[in-house]
């Protein structure tokens, strides 16, 4: 719809933010593919560095030991790809000792439970098989960062739309996945199953100096990492279907 169309870009370009989100909740419109992190989402998802899951723009506490599991399966999907992503090959790489009726039972346990941690039962989408985070429902800065780097390889940029890129990508980059998670939810099993299934959606430092070359920039380092020109460390890069 036109008007939804409208609103979208509103927020886009942060004309009068606060009165076009609360146009987007009053007339219930739903985010695109490009929608941007301002955007009402009822999950934000950060796994670039640090990890951090805010729910309705409050930081989701975790203080049971209980939790440990869904947000090892949280992270786990996102290191699939996020989307479409085989029921079997997530219960094994979480329960790599367990039959293979039993893995799928605590899967299908660990869905229901993530579910109920991110307050949203459609946040998690399961269909033949595949597993899915809803993209309606929830953002995360490797799927906004592949958007920018995506953008960068398409064609040159200059000036203002070339400023816009390097702010996204300042901003977005903050560390390799999950380097700095201090949860410790994350499934050691995944070390040695990752390589196999997801290493082709995994982009490397060099990628993200090709893309700024591409921007005509030279790329600085890093704050955090050290990430530059020649820099071999692995930067996971995420695929939307």
């Amino acid at each position: 719809m036109v008007k939804d169309a409208v609103v979208r870009e509103a927020v886009r370009a942060r004309i009068d933010l606060p009165f076009a989100l609360k146009l987007v909740r009053a007339l219930h419109v739903r985010p695109d593919a490009e929608a941007p992190e301002d955007w009402p989402w009822p999950v934000r998802l950060y796994v670039l560095g640090s990890f951090s899951l805010p729910r309705e723009g409050e930081p989701v506490e975790f203080p049971r030991k209980a939790q440990k599991r869904p947000l090892a399966l949280l992270k786990a999907l996102l290191a699939f790809g996020g989307q479409g992503v085989d029921g079997a090959a997530l219960a094994h790489a979480l329960w790599p000792d367990a039959e293979a009726d039993d893995a799928q039972d605590s899967l299908t346990m660990a869905v229901h439970r993530l579910r109920k941690l991110l307050g949203d039962e459609s946040a998690i989408l399961v269909r033949d098989g595949k597993c899915s985070l809803n993209s309606e429902v929830i953002w995360t800065d490797v799927w906004t960062l592949e958007r920018v780097l995506a953008a960068i390889d398409a064609r040159p940029a200059e000036g203002a739309e070339l400023e816009a890129h390097l702010r996204a990508l300042q901003h977005l980059y903050r560390g390799h996945f999950l380097e700095y998670d201090a949860q410790g939810t994350w499934p050691a099993a995944l070390s040695s199953t990752r390589p196999r299934r997801a290493t082709a959606s995994v982009p490397t430092a060099p990628r993200i100096s090709t893309s700024m070359s591409r921007a005509t920039i030279r790329p600085t380092a890093s704050r955090r990492t050290g990430c530059c020109r020649g820099c071999t460390a692995p930067i996971p890069r995420w695929r939307r279907r």
